[in-house]
């Protein structure tokens, strides 16, 4: 009788025991779990898809380029044409190095970095890219209608939806630090702590 209570008592035991390991290896899924979570939300570069060097270029049409267009807010992109001359007039501001102050000038470019061009927003972002395809006109309407979109001046390319449908063009896709932008490999911040940009290029081919 005594050896059976001593066996009940040692399959308790087990049985505890089990049961014990078992909750202690779920409550650690779940720190780490967790802690992961944390670290993904306060760094962002764990959100970044890197792109190797290699296999970067292709051969597109409007039917690809306007997709990206509208994606380059949403997804951080900036678009740059070579070839089909320059978009539009948007604002430049340039530090002077000893005294500080700020000079405003409005220069043609063929870059389109609508996070760095101050549009706030994914409509706003919508509605310049739609102008922008439309022609002048309604480029020069919505510019003048607010003053979210005073970072522009002037479209420079009226014809910009045909002239992408009338050629090919290759694409080239890489990567660049934005801390980099004003003082490359400069800014006393460690490479993983960067944030990257995409850029894609848009050369015209014919």
């Amino acid at each position: 009788m005594e050896n059976a209570t001593d066996a009940l008592y040692m399959g308790f035991a087990v049985l505890a025991f089990v049961v014990a390991l078992s909750l202690s290896i779920f409550s650690f899924s779940e720190v780490i779990s967790a802690s992961q979570t944390i670290i993904d939300a306060r760094d962002k570069t764990t959100l970044y898809s890197y792109i190797e060097p290699q296999g970067t270029e292709r051969t597109v049409t409007r039917e690809d380029i306007i997709p990206t267009l509208y994606r380059a807010y949403y997804e951080n992109y900036m678009v740059k044409f070579e070839g089909i001359g320059n978009l539009y007039k948007a604002r430049l501001e340039t530090k002077d190095a000893a005294s500080g102050n700020i000079t405003v000038s409005y220069e043609p470019t063929n870059i389109i970095d609508l996070e760095g061009q101050n549009i706030g927003n994914h409509e706003d972002a919508n509605k310049l890219i739609t102008a922008l395809l439309q022609g002048k006109e309604e480029f020069n309407n919505l510019i003048s209608d607010t003053s979210r979109f005073s970072y522009f001046q002037s479209l420079q390319i009226d014809d910009f939806y045909d002239i992408l449908g009338k050629n090919t063009f290759k694409e080239k896709v890489g990567i660049y630090y934005m801390e980099d932008k004003d003082s490359p490999g400069n800014t006393g911040v460690d490479d993983v702590n960067k944030t990257k940009k995409r850029i894609i290029t848009y050369t015209k081919i014919n």
